[in-house]
């Protein structure tokens, strides 16, 4: 006979007892929450890593651009340089210099043997050119040069005088109708 009556329910009974389903969800639960702690965990831990990459990558890039600056200036002083060369070049092509004229008189007067004592700029743009010459013949050929290469200009003789010892003075004044100022 038994001894004991058994006052608990049906209810009680099977919450005590062991049951396979009741342990399953517990475990998933279980699991479900170390995954949720764990995949936290690892996100921030991740997130951290990356925000050291990044300082050091940002230090990384300041030191680059500190290095990179003088290069950088260099370059822009460059450009600057060869954008100004090309001006000048488009200019000089484009513009009789004052000089011009001068640098084509002394070598027309060097081939012809004329020696220049002085190069003068005259009052309506001209040039007043002075000098000795071992004849009149090279005068002549001088001022002949002078029409043939200088454009749109009119070289007239002032003076040839005989200087003695072979030699003759001239003066020759050449009204120039291009390049320079007016």
């Amino acid at each position: 006979m038994k001894s004991e009556i058994n006052l608990r329910t049906r209810e009680f009974t099977i919450t005590r007892e062991f049951y396979l389903p009741r342990l399953l969800t517990t475990l998933a639960v279980v699991l479900l929450l170390a995954l949720l702690l764990g995949g936290s965990l690892f996100v921030y831990l991740y997130g951290m890593q990356l925000e050291v990459d990044h300082n050091y990558l940002l230090q990384e890039k300041t030191a680059l651009l500190n290095s990179v600056a003088p290069i950088e200036e260099i370059e822009l002083k460059t450009a600057d340089l060869e954008k100004r060369e090309k001006l000048a070049q488009v200019l000089s092509e484009e513009i009789l210099p004052w000089s011009a004229h001068f640098k084509t008189i002394k070598r027309i007067a060097e081939e012809n043997s004329l020696g220049i004592t002085s190069l003068a700029a005259a009052g309506g743009g001209g040039v007043q050119i002075t000098g000795v010459s071992p004849s009149m013949r090279n005068i002549t050929l001088f001022l002949q040069a002078l029409a043939a290469n200088m454009d749109s200009s009119e070289a007239v003789c002032k003076y040839i005088n005989y200087a003695g010892e072979g030699t003759f003075k001239y003066e020759i004044e050449l009204l120039l109708t291009t390049g320079g100022d007016h």
